[in-house]
């Protein structure tokens, strides 16, 4: 283990830095100082937030904006702006479940790269609501054949 006192040149600027200031340069193979280090990642090209979460952790949703309005009687509060839920997605390769934006589905899994193995995840409630709704078709189908016989 290196001590603290230990001083390193800086790669880029050339400044001499104790070791415990140093960090890693963009390329992997340099050391440079947290100031050289801050001005060579505001240069830095973002990647797009996908705004990845695990389902399995609790969402992290935006607390939609409230408007009350007070009468003398009464006081009602109302949603201003409601965020749009996530849906949920599950990687055929590596299983891994994530939740995005419907306006931002990634085309490869957020986890392991490979593309074409999302698959999105239907919630328990949507399954219910879709056999039921079969049903009843079905019943109604059985109803309209008992009524011609």
């Amino acid at each position: 283990m290196l001590p603290l006192e230990k001083v390193i040149s800086c790669a880029q600027c050339g400044k001499q830095t104790q070791i415990n200031q140093i960090r890693a340069d963009s390329n992997g193979k340099d050391w440079i100082c947290i100031k050289c280090y801050e001005l060579q990642h505001k240069k830095a090209k973002r990647v797009p937030d996908f705004s990845f979460s695990r389902t399995a952790e609790p969402a992290q949703q935006k607390t939609p904006e409230f408007s009350i309005s007070r009468t003398a009687q009464t006081s009602t509060i109302k949603p201003t702006s409601i965020t749009p839920s996530k849906t949920n997605f599950r990687c055929l390769r590596c299983n891994y479940p994530f939740s995005v934006h419907p306006s931002n589905i990634p085309k490869v899994c957020p986890h392991c790269g490979r593309e074409g193995t999302l698959t999105q995840v239907q919630s328990a409630s949507s399954i219910l609501k879709e056999v039921e709704d079969e049903y009843e078709l079905y019943k109604r189908s059985k109803d309209n054949l008992n009524l011609s016989a």
